[in-house]
């Protein structure tokens, strides 16, 4: 089975289980990271770790759980994620002609939420909040204001 056939699959088991998994479940504690590198993902990853429903926003491969002494829990199965990147490579153009070409090319890991392993702290993360000048004021100015929250509790814009 490709990496296309298992997010396929993926998607449509939960669509089978009557989730629509591009509507947020709003259980979320962040956008979604990996706990080592703190990079967050991106694209298709975001809606395929947030299909889990998990309150942490942090994940890992199996091997960086276990390398910082974690252990994934008995029966818990991983997210697959997928990761693109550019190989070059010669090709025979028409007139017979090697030419360099780059060609995408999609590899997928499995990883597992912060929840589904035991052993590991979460780390201490500083957010800082720097509100945009004039927004309190718009807002404030509104006849039926919505009430504002920052973070990632609900829907909202994030610059």
């Amino acid at each position: 089975m490709n990496v296309y056939e298992i997010i396929t699959d993926r998607i449509l088991a939960a669509l089978d289980e009557g989730t629509i998994p591009w509507r947020k479940p709003w259980k979320c504690g962040g956008a979604p990271k990996n706990l080592v590198t703190g990079n967050p993902y991106r694209g298709l990853n975001i809606l395929l770790t947030a299909m889990q429903g998990y309150a942490s926003p942090y994940w890992l491969t199996f091997k960086q759980a276990t390398e910082r002494g974690g252990q994934v829990k008995k029966g818990e199965k991983g997210t697959p994620i997928i990761f693109w990147n550019w190989q070059r490579r010669q090709v025979e153009d028409h007139d017979g002609e090697n030419e360099e070409k780059q060609i995408p090319y999609m590899r997928y890991y499995t990883v597992f939420n912060l929840a589904q392993i035991d052993g590991l702290q979460l780390p201490e993360e500083k957010v800082t909040f720097t509100p945009m000048s004039g927004c309190d004021e718009v807002i404030a100015g509104m006849p039926q204001a919505p009430a504002i929250e920052h973070g990632w509790a609900r829907a909202s814009y994030c610059p």
